[in-house]
């Protein structure tokens, strides 16, 4: 009995010596292989009858650091949002050119304001004159390509985000799977140490696209959530769904759930999408505001926030360039006048005719026709005030409709006003007559400001992005910015047979707004509150681009600085198509009276003047794309943009290198307690194969003894 049990003891210690050195031999194969940890055999004595049995495996563990893993994984969510950003930011860099090559926004700007010195200093050079309307369409250029550029770097981060979340059903099907084979294994007691490795590899990188949390089972399956607590993988994976967008332009936008316009031309990424589409469901299921870390959130918050936010410093920059420049150049005229004033604004149909919904307007304009020898051939003065009206002076009051506009103009000799294609022209009453305009003190009212007669009509525009009030846009404010007062909005709308009115009360929240419009509206004009860095705007668009005008008897327009044309400005932005044609239209000089008439003088550079002082001026720009307000001057605004980014980019890529040196700080740790030793391994097998011999010593002795007992038995 007792050589049987000693037998029994060296088989026992030969197999698991022998297990052992297949582990240590695996441990060595693998010591380059990624993800791979160190496997080491768990020994534990056999009893049997309470006597010793021999020796048996009860495990082959990992050695892994659990805790330092997870550590590990939320660490790897950081870096990946940080390489993400840093990428990016690089590229975003290599949008705004080279100041010292004069090829940057800001020196196109400068060189516009040079080209406008030079003119003011030679008016009467045509050669000037072509400089000008060139250095302005330079600019333009230079906006649309970073307008295009940005956009085309957001559909890059669309197509990252496909991408991504085509990773992530892969790397959750692979850890479900593996679930199964590890599940499976333990219950028939074979082990599961290298499965384990191929899961953990998974989760690693899972764990690079999106922040998750996880748990073991017992029965050793893996349990993965978003760190909101919804499933990723329980008993089967879940999947992930996006749709990405053909091209992003300005116009697509992530669109919440819970908005009325949910989902809009963006897609979300949708957990376990139902079958066939349904918005309301797949909206509780987006997860796209819910992702906080890792590639996935970063490639949104690159794609909605900062290349928009880039694209909504550009608009600012556009729209300030063209209503300060076009502002000035509306209060001159061109020598000797131009034979026809085109406005580039459109007139919606129900302000049109004897009936139409009238403006809001206060000062006086003067509109004057010339002889083609430069003698005045007649002039009207329009006062948007009460008065008693003589043969030049027509007196309109402060709600004029656009119809009595061009009766008073059509009713002064020499002069002739229509509307073409709802836009209004001024032209002289023949072929060979030209005319001019001086604003005055001139006002119109819309939204949350008002410009000068000319100017709001677009009838003598150096810079033009047409359609110019088919959307409005707020200056950046505080999430809880609330109404002070009620008041109600008139809004005309191109298209439609009668103003709409909303009415809004005090105390109100921005988002209440959005929705009164929305609904009061019935869709005509989709108002949205876009949460941008730095706070909230509210925008506002017409459907399908559709022009329109907005009157508020209360202060929300006025107090939230709402402005027409903001958006996609730098897009759109070109010079006035009718100065690219004839650059001899440059607004120089103003109207003169000599006592007698109306004259224009060829040598007049007063307004040139003004333009080229305008890019001296330092002007008050509000926070925009998480920059902060600022007092600069165009061109100094158009610096800071690149200054701010530059930073960011900086920050950026410090923030990476730090997030690279932590992770690999803590991933060396890792491999100190996971990765294979060659000297140990080495020393090991030296162990585990003296032991086998051991046994296999044992063995041979114990059959010499049955040997013996053979013999004396015969």
């Amino acid at each position: 009995m007792s050589l049987a049990l000693t037998l029994n003891n060296a088989l026992s210690g030969l197999k698991v010596n022998q297990s052992a050195l297949q582990v240590t031999s695996n441990n060595v194969a693998n010591v380059n292989t990624p993800g791979y940890t160190r496997k080491s055999v768990e020994q534990q004595t056999r009893v049997l009858a309470g006597l010793g049995a021999g020796a048996m495996i009860e495990s082959v563990s990992r050695a892994v650091d659990q805790y330092l893993q997870k550590d590990i994984r939320t660490e790897s969510a950081s870096l990946g949002a940080m390489k993400v950003k840093d990428d990016f930011y690089r590229q975003m860099q290599n949008l705004f050119g080279n100041q010292a090559d004069n090829n940057a926004v800001s020196a196109t700007i400068t060189d516009l304001s040079k080209a406008l010195e030079g003119l003011a200093a030679a008016p009467e050079s045509a050669t000037s004159r072509l400089d000008t309307v060139n250095a302005g369409a330079s600019v333009a250029r230079e906006l649309n390509r970073l307008s295009t550029q940005i956009q085309e770097l957001r559909t890059q981060a669309d197509r990252e985000i496909a991408t991504v979340v085509s990773a992530v059903n892969q790397n959750l099907s692979n850890i479900a799977d593996l679930n199964v084979k590890i599940a499976t294994n333990m219950g028939k007691g074979v082990p599961v140490a290298d499965l384990q490795d191929q899961r953990a590899l998974a989760l690693d990188e899972l764990s690079g696209y999106l922040d998750v949390q996880y748990f073991e089972r017992s029965t050793g399956e893996l349990v993965v959530m978003t760190k909101d607590g919804r499933s990723l993988v329980e008993s089967q994976a879940s999947s992930l769904m996006y749709q990405p967008a053909t091209v992003m332009t300005s116009e697509r936008e992530y669109v919440a759930p819970g908005d009325p316009s949910y989902p809009g031309d963006v897609a979300g990424i949708i957990l376990n999408p139902s079958d066939p589409p349904d918005p309301n469901a797949d909206g509780a299921r987006d997860l796209t505001l819910s992702l906080n870390s890792g590639e996935l959130a970063a490639l949104i918050e690159m794609r909605d926030r900062t290349l928009s936010g880039l694209g909504y410093q550009f608009d600012e920059l556009a729209a300030r360039l063209r209503d300060e420049v076009n502002a000035v150049h509306n209060q001159g005229a061109a020598y000797p006048g131009a034979q026809m004033l085109n406005g580039s604004t459109r007139i919606p149909d129900l302000m049109q005719g004897a009936g139409g919904a009238p403006l809001t307007a206060s000062g006086s304009t003067r509109i004057v026709s010339f002889n083609a020898d430069g003698t005045e051939a007649g002039h009207v003065t329009l006062h948007f005030t009460t008065g008693t009206d003589t043969a030049n002076d027509i007196f309109l009051g402060a709600n004029p409709t656009v119809q009595d506009i061009i009766n008073a103009i059509n009713g002064a000799a020499g002069l002739s006003a229509t509307l073409t294609d709802n836009k209004l022209t001024i032209q002289g009453a023949s072929m060979d007559q030209t005319v001019a305009i001086d604003e005055l003190d001139s006002a119109i009212s819309n939204a949350g400001g008002s410009r000068g007669f000319s100017h709001f009509f677009g009838l003598n525009n150096f810079f033009d992005t047409s359609p110019n009030y088919a959307d409005y846009t707020s200056a950046t404010v505080n999430a809880a910015t609330r109404t002070t007062t009620g008041g109600t909005m008139t809004f005309n709308v191109d298209g439609q047979s009668a103003p709409i009115t909303v009415s809004y009360g005090a105390a109100m929240t921005l988002d209440q707004i959005a929705g009164l419009i929305n609904s009061g509206t019935s869709g005509t004009i989709r108002a949205e509150v876009k949460e941008v860095d730095g706070g909230v705007r509210l925008q506002m668009r017409g459907n399908a681009g559709i022009d329109f005008f907005v009157d508020d008897s209360g202060s929300l327009m006025s107090g939230l600085d709402v402005r027409a044309g903001v958006f996609d400005a730098a897009g759109r932005l070109s010079v006035n198509q009718t100065l690219t044609e004839s650059p001899d239209l440059i607004a120089r000089g103003k109207l003169r009276h000599d006592g007698t008439q109306y004259y224009l003088g060829s040598a007049d550079d007063e307004v040139v003047r003004d333009l080229a002082a305008k890019f001296a001026e330092n002007m008050q720009f509000s926070a925009v794309g998480g920059m902060p307000a600022t007092e600069t001057t165009l061109s100094g605004f158009a610096s800071s943009i690149i200054t701010f980014n530059a930073s960011a980019a900086a920050e950026a890529s410090s923030e990476y290198g730090y997030q690279q040196t932590l992770h690999n700080s803590l991933t060396d740790k890792a491999m100190s307690v996971s990765g294979v030793n060659l000297d140990e391994e080495l020393s090991n097998m030296v162990v585990y194969q003296s032991a086998y011999q051991a046994a296999a010593r044992l063995v041979q002795a114990t059959s010499d003894m049955y040997d013996v007992l053979t013999s004396l038995a015969r």
